[in-house]
């Protein structure tokens, strides 16, 4: 069985839980990579290997800085959190201090001066701005790529060897940036059955490869807590939690967090859309070429920004995208303004309800603090009754190739392979606006509103030309 050697000084006198570590986690001890991405099924290890990590380099190196992040800080308490205190310090671990529940603890501050600080992702600006040696996202499928680099800069405290930014995650849609940004890998490394088979992989997970991201695969295989290796079976637990449970899940449900693979969602609102055929490399748009703007906004949840442009033979193009949450709106409006230096932009359009509502908060809506910015935007359709004909033409121009997207605007490809049916208890799909999931579909909304004009079209129409600053 592979084994490995830690890279940090073991010390016997300072308390520490250990478990043997084993395939992808135990690779990670000893990559030295600025990326890396741990992923597979559910109940691999994956956390406990990446705190140990976090834990020896506590101890390792004086004075370093690490943070341990997910999309919310609420979310952390009974997940990485309860993995951190209970599997890897223990009860009476030094680097505790003060009486902070698990709930409310900011950080684990050790002797030698190291400290381990817990944050969320959806509020703090300050974990972009202080400097940290290490960082781990849990849950990583739940941030964008944005988020994910607007935390290298601040990868400069400079008190260990190298630094490094790691996620972990439950594979999702094959379009999802993770995947994309990390290193390819071959599906069939995936399928383990035989002691040979492990090796295979191990020997993927250790070998030098030359990609942004390092791929590391875990598998049920790697949790001696659910397979024994020596008896090349399960343990009870493993018999009751990964057969029991996660192989009787369904569809890609079962496929993603049993068998750990990226496969799209079932039930999914735009089958027709093919990578193949709608996705495609950028190219310089022609100068003649008129350029839209759709706006969906949001600040909790993302604002989808896209821009749209048009062949002479009327095919349209999702040429360009900002994808982000947490910025004002002249945030937003300057962004659009720099990437409209070059573009003449013919009409803007938002949501119809959330970019011209105002409300006691915001006495100005979204749509005339926009207008304060110098973007005039106009209403698309509002859904309503025409929720299901709107998403029909964004199919029809699908169907007959009149839709690409360009592989940069990762957001909507993802969206495309996400947005799904919604379904009720009994699993049917339910019937009028309610039939489809009100999650994956900020891009979504704004393809469906912005077709649904009839507008988007190469000649002017005799509609004003407005041009982007």
């Amino acid at each position: 069985m592979s084994t490995f050697t830690p890279e940090f000084p073991i010390e016997t006198s300072r308390p520490r839980r250990r478990r043997e570590l084993r395939g992808a986690v135990a690779a990670f001890q000893l990559v030295t990579d600025r990326e890396v991405l741990v992923e597979g099924p559910g109940g691999t290890g994956k956390s406990h290997g990446i705190l140990a990590k976090f834990h020896q380099t506590a101890w390792a190196y004086p004075k370093s800085r690490q943070l341990l992040c997910r999309a919310t800080r609420v979310s952390m308490t009974e997940s990485i959190l309860k993995t951190w205190e209970e599997q890897i310090l223990g009860e009476n671990h030094p680097a505790y201090s003060g009486k902070a529940s698990r709930a409310n603890r900011h950080s684990y501050d050790f002797p030698n001066g190291s400290t381990v600080v817990v944050g969320g992702l959806d509020n703090d600006e300050r974990l972009f701005s202080t400097e940290w040696d290490r960082i781990y996202v849990a849950e990583a499928q739940e941030i964008s790529l944005e988020t994910f680099e607007k935390l290298g800069r601040a990868m400069r405290n400079g008190r260990t060897p190298y630094h490094q930014r790691v996620c972990d995650v439950n594979p999702v849609g094959p379009g999802f940036w993770l995947n994309k940004r990390a290193d390819p890998i071959d599906d069939a490394l995936r399928a383990v059955k035989t002691r040979d088979q492990w090796q295979r992989l191990q020997f993927y997970n250790r070998k030098k490869l030359d990609g942004k991201m390092r791929r590391l695969v875990s598998k049920h295989h790697d949790n001696p807590a659910y397979w024994d290796w020596n008896d090349w079976g399960w343990t009870y637990f493993g018999e009751e939690y990964v057969m029991g449970e996660l192989a009787n899940l369904t569809g890609h449900r079962r496929a993603r967090l049993f068998e750990g693979r990226w496969v799209a969602g079932e039930g999914i609102v735009f089958p027709e859309f093919q990578r193949h055929r709608h996705m495609i490399n950028p190219f310089k748009v022609p100068s003649d070429w008129p350029w839209f703007v759709g706006m969906d906004p949001g600040y909790d949840h993302p604002c989808a920004i896209l821009w749209f442009t048009v062949a002479p033979n009327g095919c349209a193009y999702v040429a360009d995208e900002l994808y982000r949450g947490g910025l004002s709106i002249p945030q937003h409006a300057a962004d659009i303004h720099l990437r409209n230096r070059n573009r003449t932009v013919r009409r803007y359009w938002g949501d119809p309800q959330h970019a011209f509502s105002s409300t006691a908060q915001s006495p100005t809506s979204i749509a005339g603090q926009m207008r304060n910015c110098g973007i005039s935007i106009a209403k698309w359709p509002r859904t309503g009754n025409q929720s299901e004909s709107m998403v029909e033409r964004v199919r029809q121009y699908l169907i007959g190739d009149r839709l690409k997207v360009f592989s940069t605007c990762s957001s909507t490809i993802d969206e495309f392979e996400t947005w799904s049916f919604s379904r009720n208890t009994r699993g049917e799909i339910k019937d009028g606006d309610d039939q489809y999931e009100d999650a994956n579909n900020h891009a979504m909304d704004v393809i469906k509103g912005v077709l649904a004009t009839g507008q988007v079209v190469h000649k002017s129409g005799g509609i004003k030309v407005v041009r982007g600053r």
